[in-house]
């Protein structure tokens, strides 16, 4: 079932990934040769796979646009490199995923099938996305919904607070606001992958400002994330603004990447 919040539905990857391979054998000639060969076998290595996924599942859970529906890579089963029609690194992804809250009702994991294409190194990139077994779209909307109860009681912090490293480390009733920076931070990883640079979350640093007006959460709030292929953690500032079934809105700035963007 497809992410809430997608302008347009996703088609079964199947049937999308066999005409992108098309393309790519029929292009291929016009590439060098050794650039085609070297992506190839980049996208063949364990760790390149496991972060082509997180790219993909970022993207996944930032188009869920739900703190309930936030998942979690489990395992890559595949990979495929190739070169498209209008000559962009490209790779096609199968993996599994898991909800990130654990429970008797959430066990089971799901089937993802991606396509991931790189257009620039300022753009991020393309991602088509598909997962079976993942989203009860009823359910996940009921739960939405009472998040938001949830989140609306909430007291407004009256300076800048900090948020412990790990959900052992933190009080219950804040769980609910680091899921909250995870799904708006999902949106600044997949926005700043490249072909060399990948991301994780960290942890959330700090709440500056948190407020419930107009039936939205407007929040403001310090993520750290990681770099994946150099390990250094980045901070980044993001004000983002949720409402169940609705797009998210994000606006963010990380200080060690020259990169403002807003969606």
């Amino acid at each position: 079932m497809e992410p809430r919040g997608s302008p347009h539905p996703f088609a079964p990857l199947r049937v999308l990934l066999l005409p992108l391979l098309l393309f790519a054998l029929r292009d291929a000639a016009q590439i060098q040769p050794s650039n085609v060969s070297d992506w190839v076998q980049r996208v063949k290595q364990p760790e390149y796979q496991k972060w082509l996924a997180l790219t993909a599942l970022h993207y996944f859970n930032y188009r869920s646009a739900s703190p309930t529906t936030l998942r979690l890579l489990h395992t890559v089963t595949s990979s495929t490199g190739f070169v498209n029609r209008e000559k962009k690194f490209a790779a096609g992804v199968a993996f599994t995923a898991g909800a990130y809250h654990m429970t008797k009702e959430k066990k089971y994991t799901g089937n993802c099938l991606s396509s991931v294409t790189f257009k620039s190194k300022v753009l991020a990139p393309d991602v088509i996305v598909s997962c079976q077994n993942l989203i009860n779209k009823l359910k996940e909307d009921r739960d939405d919904y009472l998040l938001f109860k949830k989140l609306s009681r909430l007291p407004i912090p009256g300076q800048v607070v900090t948020i412990p490293a790990g959900k052992e480390n933190m009080n219950t009733s804040l769980v609910p606001i680091l899921d909250l920076a995870l799904l708006g931070s999902s949106y600044v990883m997949w926005n700043m992958s490249t072909l060399s640079s990948y991301f994780s979350f960290e942890r959330l640093g700090a709440v500056s400002h948190w407020e419930v007006k107009d039936e939205e959460v407007h929040f403001d709030y310090l993520a750290l994330i990681r770099e994946l292929s150099t390990q250094e953690i980045v901070p980044c500032l993001v004000h983002m603004i949720w409402y169940p079934i609705k797009t998210l809105k994000i606006e963010y700035h990380c200080n060690d990447i020259q990169k403002k963007k807003q969606h």
